[in-house]
Protein backbone atom coordinates (compact mmCIF):
# COMPACT_ATOMS: atom_id res chain seq x y z
CA UNK A 1 0.00 0.00 0.00
CA UNK A 2 1.29 3.64 -1.10
CA UNK A 3 0.11 6.66 0.63
CA UNK A 4 1.07 10.27 1.56
CA UNK A 5 -0.63 10.06 5.13
CA UNK A 6 2.05 11.58 6.72
CA UNK A 7 0.79 14.39 9.17
CA UNK A 8 3.94 16.89 8.44
CA UNK A 9 5.24 19.12 6.12
CA UNK A 10 8.25 18.48 3.87
CA UNK A 11 10.23 22.29 3.58
CA UNK A 12 12.39 23.13 1.22
CA UNK A 13 11.67 19.14 -0.46
CA UNK A 14 13.20 19.75 -3.90
CA UNK A 15 16.77 18.61 -3.11
CA UNK A 16 17.82 17.86 -0.15
CA UNK A 17 20.28 14.97 0.57
CA UNK A 18 18.44 11.98 2.09
CA UNK A 19 20.35 11.54 5.24
CA UNK A 20 19.69 15.74 6.08
CA UNK A 21 16.51 14.41 4.87
CA UNK A 22 15.65 11.54 7.27
CA UNK A 23 17.54 13.13 10.13
CA UNK A 24 15.00 15.87 9.80
CA UNK A 25 11.94 13.29 9.63
CA UNK A 26 12.71 10.51 11.80
CA UNK A 27 10.58 11.10 15.02
CA UNK A 28 7.53 11.33 12.78
CA UNK A 29 8.55 8.48 10.07
CA UNK A 30 6.73 5.02 11.19
CA UNK A 31 8.96 2.42 12.39
CA UNK A 32 10.03 0.00 9.32
CA UNK A 33 8.74 2.05 7.23
CA UNK A 34 10.92 3.06 3.45
CA UNK A 35 10.24 6.23 1.53
CA UNK A 36 10.55 6.17 -2.46
CA UNK A 37 10.36 9.91 -2.81
CA UNK A 38 8.28 13.31 -2.28
CA UNK A 39 5.02 14.12 -3.63
CA UNK A 40 5.32 16.81 -5.67
CA UNK A 41 1.12 17.69 -4.71
CA UNK A 42 1.77 17.87 -1.63
CA UNK A 43 5.39 17.59 -0.50
CA UNK A 44 4.73 14.41 1.69
CA UNK A 45 6.77 11.20 1.61
CA UNK A 46 5.49 8.37 -0.44
CA UNK A 47 5.90 5.38 1.38
CA UNK A 48 5.52 1.88 2.13
CA UNK A 49 4.71 0.54 5.60
CA UNK A 50 6.48 -2.94 5.47
CA UNK A 51 5.12 -4.34 8.50
CA UNK A 52 1.52 -4.27 7.14
CA UNK A 53 0.63 -7.26 6.30
CA UNK A 54 -1.12 -6.54 3.23
CA UNK A 55 2.04 -4.75 1.35
CA UNK A 56 1.27 -6.40 -2.30
CA UNK A 57 4.24 -6.07 -4.99
CA UNK A 58 5.14 -3.00 -6.22
CA UNK A 59 6.65 -2.42 -10.04
CA UNK A 60 8.56 1.10 -10.71
CA UNK A 61 7.95 0.28 -14.98
CA UNK A 62 9.94 3.65 -16.53
CA UNK A 63 12.49 4.61 -18.97
CA UNK A 64 16.03 4.31 -18.44
CA UNK A 65 17.03 7.96 -17.68
CA UNK A 66 13.73 8.11 -15.06
CA UNK A 67 16.06 7.19 -12.47
CA UNK A 68 14.65 3.50 -11.57
CA UNK A 69 17.41 2.47 -9.62
CA UNK A 70 17.56 5.97 -7.79
CA UNK A 71 14.31 5.12 -6.24
CA UNK A 72 15.13 1.40 -5.58
CA UNK A 73 17.85 2.96 -3.69
CA UNK A 74 16.38 5.24 -1.56
CA UNK A 75 13.56 2.94 -0.55
CA UNK A 76 16.48 0.19 0.30
CA UNK A 77 18.46 3.04 2.15
CA UNK A 78 15.02 4.69 4.19
CA UNK A 79 14.05 0.86 5.03
CA UNK A 80 17.62 0.48 6.75
CA UNK A 81 17.44 3.70 8.66
CA UNK A 82 13.89 3.24 9.80
CA UNK A 83 14.90 0.02 11.34
CA UNK A 84 13.51 -0.19 15.01
CA UNK A 85 15.80 -1.57 17.49
CA UNK A 86 14.72 -5.12 17.75
CA UNK A 87 12.67 -5.27 14.85
CA UNK A 88 12.63 -8.63 12.92
CA UNK A 89 12.50 -7.22 9.48
CA UNK A 90 14.95 -7.65 7.20
CA UNK A 91 16.06 -6.74 3.87
CA UNK A 92 17.94 -7.89 0.12
CA UNK A 93 18.49 -6.92 -2.81
CA UNK A 94 18.71 -8.75 -6.40
CA UNK A 95 20.74 -7.28 -8.85
CA UNK A 96 23.30 -7.03 -11.93
CA UNK A 97 24.70 -3.37 -10.93
CA UNK A 98 26.65 -4.48 -7.97
CA UNK A 99 28.50 -0.67 -8.37
CA UNK A 100 25.36 1.09 -7.77
CA UNK A 101 24.97 -0.53 -4.72
CA UNK A 102 28.31 -0.31 -3.22
CA UNK A 103 27.40 1.41 -0.13
CA UNK A 104 24.74 -1.84 0.59
CA UNK A 105 24.64 -5.10 2.36
CA UNK A 106 22.60 -8.05 1.72
CA UNK A 107 23.38 -7.30 -2.29
CA UNK A 108 23.16 -11.03 -4.11
CA UNK A 109 24.49 -10.54 -7.92
CA UNK A 110 21.76 -11.83 -9.89
CA UNK A 111 23.99 -13.15 -12.61
CA UNK A 112 25.19 -15.71 -10.24
CA UNK A 113 24.08 -19.05 -9.00
CA UNK A 114 24.05 -17.44 -5.64
CA UNK A 115 20.40 -16.23 -6.66
CA UNK A 116 19.28 -19.83 -7.65
CA UNK A 117 20.11 -20.72 -4.04
CA UNK A 118 18.73 -17.35 -2.32
CA UNK A 119 14.81 -17.71 -3.96
CA UNK A 120 14.82 -21.26 -2.94
CA UNK A 121 15.76 -20.17 0.07
CA UNK A 122 13.25 -17.97 0.57
CA UNK A 123 11.00 -19.98 -1.07
CA UNK A 124 11.30 -22.43 1.62
CA UNK A 125 10.81 -19.92 4.64
CA UNK A 126 7.45 -18.50 3.46
CA UNK A 127 6.31 -22.31 3.27
CA UNK A 128 7.80 -23.51 6.72
CA UNK A 129 7.80 -20.24 8.73
CA UNK A 130 5.01 -17.66 7.45
CA UNK A 131 3.17 -17.80 10.29
CA UNK A 132 6.17 -16.59 12.37
CA UNK A 133 6.65 -12.31 12.68
CA UNK A 134 9.47 -12.09 10.93
CA UNK A 135 9.73 -9.62 7.60
CA UNK A 136 11.59 -9.32 4.46
CA UNK A 137 11.96 -6.75 1.99
CA UNK A 138 13.08 -7.69 -1.10
CA UNK A 139 13.92 -5.46 -3.80
CA UNK A 140 14.75 -7.02 -7.09
CA UNK A 141 16.70 -4.33 -9.77
CA UNK A 142 16.39 -5.16 -13.29
CA UNK A 143 13.28 -7.80 -12.84
CA UNK A 144 12.76 -7.34 -16.54
CA UNK A 145 16.68 -9.27 -17.03
CA UNK A 146 15.75 -11.92 -14.04
CA UNK A 147 12.55 -13.23 -15.52
CA UNK A 148 14.16 -14.06 -18.81
CA UNK A 149 17.72 -15.12 -17.60
CA UNK A 150 16.31 -17.26 -14.07
CA UNK A 151 16.19 -20.76 -14.97
CA UNK A 152 12.83 -22.47 -15.00
CA UNK A 153 13.26 -23.69 -11.28
CA UNK A 154 13.98 -20.52 -10.20
CA UNK A 155 11.58 -18.43 -11.99
CA UNK A 156 8.85 -21.36 -10.23
CA UNK A 157 10.26 -20.17 -6.74
CA UNK A 158 10.09 -16.77 -7.29
CA UNK A 159 6.89 -16.91 -8.76
CA UNK A 160 6.09 -18.57 -5.71
CA UNK A 161 6.96 -15.76 -3.39
CA UNK A 162 4.56 -12.84 -5.60
CA UNK A 163 1.85 -15.60 -5.02
CA UNK A 164 2.41 -15.69 -1.04
CA UNK A 165 3.55 -12.08 -0.72
CA UNK A 166 1.58 -11.46 2.04
CA UNK A 167 2.43 -13.70 4.58
CA UNK A 168 5.91 -11.94 5.25
CA UNK A 169 7.55 -10.60 2.27
CA UNK A 170 7.46 -7.18 0.62
CA UNK A 171 8.29 -7.17 -2.89
CA UNK A 172 9.35 -4.04 -4.76
CA UNK A 173 11.19 -4.58 -7.98
CA UNK A 174 12.17 -2.05 -11.46
CA UNK A 175 12.22 -2.78 -15.13
CA UNK A 176 12.82 -0.65 -18.09
CA UNK A 177 9.73 0.65 -20.26
CA UNK A 178 10.31 -1.62 -23.64
CA UNK A 179 11.50 -4.34 -22.21
CA UNK A 180 9.48 -7.78 -22.47
CA UNK A 181 8.10 -9.22 -18.46
CA UNK A 182 8.13 -12.37 -20.25
CA UNK A 183 9.99 -15.60 -19.86
CA UNK A 184 10.40 -17.89 -22.93
CA UNK A 185 11.24 -20.91 -19.90
CA UNK A 186 8.14 -21.15 -18.56
CA UNK A 187 4.14 -19.33 -19.18
CA UNK A 188 3.74 -16.64 -16.00
CA UNK A 189 1.76 -13.93 -16.05
CA UNK A 190 4.31 -11.35 -14.09
CA UNK A 191 2.72 -8.19 -14.98
CA UNK A 192 -0.42 -9.70 -12.97
CA UNK A 193 1.40 -10.30 -10.10
CA UNK A 194 1.64 -6.87 -9.37
CA UNK A 195 -1.00 -4.51 -7.68
CA UNK A 196 1.20 -1.14 -7.07
CA UNK A 197 2.84 1.12 -10.11
CA UNK A 198 5.06 3.88 -10.16
CA UNK A 199 5.30 4.06 -14.10
CA UNK A 200 7.15 6.93 -16.43
CA UNK A 201 4.83 8.75 -18.84
CA UNK A 202 6.37 7.72 -22.54
CA UNK A 203 4.71 4.17 -22.35
CA UNK A 204 1.05 2.32 -21.47
CA UNK A 205 1.00 0.09 -19.40
CA UNK A 206 -1.05 -3.21 -19.20
CA UNK A 207 -2.90 -4.15 -16.21
CA UNK A 208 -5.06 -7.43 -15.95
CA UNK A 209 -8.58 -6.43 -16.27
CA UNK A 210 -8.96 -8.68 -12.84
CA UNK A 211 -6.70 -6.02 -10.62
CA UNK A 212 -9.07 -3.83 -9.23
CA UNK A 213 -7.11 -2.37 -6.53
CA UNK A 214 -4.23 -0.90 -8.53
CA UNK A 215 -2.46 2.09 -7.08
CA UNK A 216 -1.17 4.03 -9.51
CA UNK A 217 1.90 7.16 -9.69
CA UNK A 218 4.12 8.24 -12.42
CA UNK A 219 7.35 8.91 -11.66
CA UNK A 220 7.27 12.48 -12.91
CA UNK A 221 4.86 13.19 -9.53
CA UNK A 222 7.59 11.94 -7.12
CA UNK A 223 10.50 13.69 -6.57
CA UNK A 224 13.52 11.42 -5.84
CA UNK A 225 16.55 12.78 -3.53
CA UNK A 226 19.04 14.76 -5.02
CA UNK A 227 22.34 13.05 -3.33
CA UNK A 228 21.03 9.65 -2.36
CA UNK A 229 23.73 9.29 0.66
CA UNK A 230 26.05 11.85 1.95
CA UNK A 231 29.61 11.28 1.30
Amino acid sequence: MLNTSLAVQTKNYFNPTLTDWLLEHSAVLPGNSCVLGIATSDGLPVMMDLWYDLVEPTLVFAPKEYGVTNLLRTAYHTAIYNKRENSLVEHYVLTRKLNEWSKSKNIIPLYDTVADDFILGLASWIHNERRKKNKILLIIDDFDYAVTHLDINTLSNLNYLFQHSKEGITILCGARQGNRLESETIKIDWMSNFYNFIVGPSESIFVPSTNQKNTFWYLDDILEFYTLLAE
